[in-house]
């Protein structure tokens, strides 16, 4: 974060980045520079920032993710699957 020009507020402070923002640091600089961070969690490099649903290359940078189209359903489907699973232990 620190070389594409974001820094944080204590020296041993740490940000959580996100993967589906940045694997290794690539593409951070539109979201942290001339940022100082003072949380170690910071919606928007989570991918959930108010231009989240672009893709790469699009009207927001490309860098933030659409990890929030699809999350919901993921969750759901999940919590689904294991609700069955439960009922379904519960007759035997």
């Amino acid at each position: 974060m620190e070389e594409s020009g974001g820094n944080v507020a204590q020296e041993d402070d740490v940000v959580e980045i996100s993967p589906l923002v940045s694997y290794a640091g690539e593409g951070l600089g539109p979201l942290v520079e001339g940022k100082t961070f003072d949380a170690a969690y910071v919606s928007e490099l989570q991918g959930f920032a108010a231009g989240a649903a672009t893709s790469a290359g699009g009207a927001g940078g490309g860098v933030a993710s659409n990890a929030g189209l699809w999350v919901v359903p993921a969750v759901l489907g999940y919590a689904a699957v294991a609700a069955l699973g439960v009922v379904g232990k519960g007759k035997k």
